[in-house]
């Protein structure tokens, strides 16, 4: 092995930098830039997750305006979940204040559910609305 003064002053013995292609390169930034994307719009799943757990918490627990705060919350951040919907109107129709009623109805427009999930709803669902629901096998 040489030693540090056996080289010249010129770096004659240095390495050369490499120089990666710009494909690399570029798929190198797509990751890093897909990476901090998906940190960042991840907070509203975390969010939504979060309310959704305290709902469901505050719903067990016999508080059903703040497990319908908790839910009006998860449906803000994820308006799609089905969860967060059945919750929502299982909610409003336990409270037994006719005006929750409309609104927990309207939360399961366009809805197909599981058995037990039907189960749930049967349970505080007035039988008013109850002829508004069908079985049907082809989901």
């Amino acid at each position: 092995m040489r030693s540090y003064e056996q080289f010249p002053e010129d770096g004659e013995g240095a390495l050369k930098p490499h120089h990666y292609p710009d494909y690399i390169r570029f798929s190198t930034l797509f990751i890093f830039a897909s990476l901090l994307l998906g940190i960042y719009f991840s907070k509203d799943s975390i969010t939504a997750i979060q309310a959704f757990h305290r709902a469901e918490k505050y719903y067990d627990a016999g508080n059903l305006e703040a497990a319908k705060r908790n839910y009006v919350e998860t449906l803000h951040y994820a308006p799609q979940s089905q969860d967060a919907k059945i919750g929502m109107a299982i909610a409003c129709f336990a409270t037994k204040d006719t005006a929750d009623d409309e609104h927990g109805l309207n939360c399961l427009d366009d809805l197909y559910f599981s058995d037990n999930e039907w189960e749930r709803i049967q349970r505080v669902l007035p039988e008013k609305f109850k002829k508004y629901f069908t079985k049907d096998s082809n989901p």
